[in-house]
């Protein structure tokens, strides 16, 4: 991704306060960490996105152009977004001095997601993994790895090299109906619990390592 060194004026125009909205905490596990969902201002076609971290404030526009902090002047890159599609929603989360951002793109037909990890100190991407799933889910990281989820998915996620460990897509056809929504992971042992965030409310437990599907309760 490339820097520049002219500023435009997205932040000069939000208050200088942000704040951001958290997802639920893990209820153990001093090595995990939880990403943290973007305040969205604006209206749908021409949202802000904010992120706040100890770096800085960044500022993420609809179409992917993001205003980063910097010690003399504010820094630019652009996130991929692919298929002429517009931000819906985003997560952040600084891990090792990195920024991890988690967002979902979509269109006028069909929706899609990335998770990118940022060099804070030159913003160059150090890796990105894209994701085939929309509705994206709250995301839990333990070590290394994240634990995403989406529509009819769940995925765990290598943060050092950006490649999926594993990967359960169209849950839909083994334990129908679909799967719309997913809540916040939560770790016990040696299985990743997944909750739907739906009415019906289902729970699937995997297996952490291979991510076979151990259980699929009510």
């Amino acid at each position: 991704m490339k820097t520049f060194g002219i500023a435009l004026p997205l932040i000069a125009l939000l208050s200088i306060g942000l704040t951001t909205e958290q997802s639920q905490q893990p209820q153990n596990g001093s090595t995990q960490q939880v990403f943290m969902r973007a305040e969205r201002r604006g209206p749908e076609r021409s949202s802000l996105f904010l992120v706040q971290v100890s770096a800085g404030s960044y500022t993420i526009r609809w179409d992917g152009f993001v205003e980063a902090p910097g010690q003399y002047w504010h820094q630019h890159f652009q996130l991929p977004l692919g298929r002429s599609g517009r931000l819906e929603r985003v997560y952040f989360l600084e891990h090792e001095g990195d920024l991890l951002l988690l967002y979902e793109v979509g269109n006028e037909t069909s929706g899609w997601a990335y998770c990118e990890r940022v060099n804070q100190k030159t913003m160059k991407t150090r890796w990105i993994a894209p994701l085939a799933g929309f509705n994206l889910g709250p995301a839990l990281v333990e070590g290394n790895d994240a634990y995403l989820s989406a529509v009819n998915l769940l995925a765990r996620l290598d943060l050092n090299s950006g490649k999926y460990v594993w990967q359960q897509t169209a849950l839909e056809k083994d334990h129908p109906p679909a799967f719309e929504q997913f809540g916040l992971p939560s770790l016990t042992g040696d299985v990743a619990i997944f909750n739907e965030d739906a009415e019906r409310a289902r729970v699937i437990e995997v297996d952490k390592a291979t991510g076979k599907i151990l259980k699929v309760r009510e």
